[in-house]
């Protein structure tokens, strides 16, 4: 890839693809594609439809020297695909992808070798396939742990309501009157709730 695709709102990207592995790959998708689309309803020949029926494919980036890859990628979802042929013969010269960006993943593992390091990799037609797992955002991260702060803090509070009950000597009994003022006033009292802690 010459550039990182991150994830973002319905923004198509247009990859032009030359390399035999790549070309294979879009290929193998999007007949697999079309195979298990229904054979009724609209077919328009690209990949276009719900984000979860189109054809998908993880890019990374790699080195040239040393042809590792790396560790996360991006899923994209083919949106249309455009065959380009080598002039009067029926040889496929690039397919330019219309793609966009679904979500982060990590490269768990390569289930087909030893990523592009393999020389037979490197100019042929076969691409690698890999296990991967998605990678959660910073937001999805700051959402997550807003979250846990929340919940740890009306824990927290419980707790505190609880551990002042029992210092004040109130069991499960009815509370006598002015007990609840008493109670309040004392959750409030920040020596109190310090002392114990």
């Amino acid at each position: 890839l010459g550039a990182v695709y991150l994830p973002s709102n319905h923004i198509n990207h247009t990859l032009n693809n030359v390399e035999p592995q790549n070309i294979q790959m879009a290929r193998d998708l999007l007949q697999i594609s079309k195979e298990k689309r229904p054979r009724e309803g609209n077919d328009n020949g690209g990949g276009s439809g719900s984000r979860t029926s189109r054809p998908r494919f993880c890019a990374v980036l790699r080195t040239m020297d040393t042809g590792r890859i790396a560790s996360i990628g991006t899923i994209l979802s083919i949106v249309d695909a455009e065959e380009q042929y080598l002039y009067g013969t029926d040889e496929v010269a690039r397919i330019r992808l219309t793609c966009q960006v679904e979500q982060l993943v990590k490269i768990c593992h390569v289930e087909n070798g030893d990523g592009w390091r393999e020389k037979r990799v490197i100019r042929s037609n076969e691409y690698l396939r890999a296990r991967v797992r998605p990678v959660e955002t910073a937001a999805e991260q700051e959402d997550d742990n807003m979250a846990i702060a929340e919940k740890l803090g009306s824990l927290m509070k419980d707790f505190r309501t609880v551990k002042t009950m029992y210092q004040l000597g109130l069991g499960s009994e009815d509370f006598p009157p002015g007990t609840l003022l008493q109670l309040g006033d004392a959750i409030e009292d920040p020596d109190l709730n310090s002392k114990e802690e």
